[in-house]
């Protein structure tokens, strides 16, 4: 049974949604999975989405260097096109990734009676 930290967010007949919290609790952090059910291919992918930030004001610094990093952060965008951000997520403990575990596979056998 899905839990702890990942929750159904809709379901239509050939993908279910979920949002999957991380464990730090700010859900600027949460992903959103996508299970889709391929009729071209006959089988089921996975899609999994982020939304990635740059913040100037991570980490420790005055003024000046939170300005610095904006600057060269804007310089980045103007000359190369992209600033590069990673993100992560963090499954804290047993049952937060077996809740994982338990909407994928519901995920999986919700799309595998879909009707073709």
């Amino acid at each position: 049974m899905i839990a702890d930290n990942v929750m159904k967010i809709d379901e239509f007949p050939d993908a279910v949604y979920y949002r999957v919290a991380c464990s730090c609790g700010d859900p600027d952090c949460d992903i959103t999975l996508e299970l889709e059910y391929d009729e071209e291919f006959n089988d089921v992918a996975l899609h999994v989405y982020e939304t990635l930030s740059w913040n100037v004001y991570w980490g420790d610094g005055n003024w000046f260097t939170r300005f610095w990093r904006r600057l060269t952060g804007a310089w980045e965008m103007l000359s190369a096109g992209k600033v590069k951000v990673s993100g992560d997520l963090l499954f804290q403990n047993k049952l937060h990734i077996e809740s994982l575990i338990d909407a994928l596979q519901e995920g999986i056998l919700k799309l595998e009676k879909k009707p073709c």
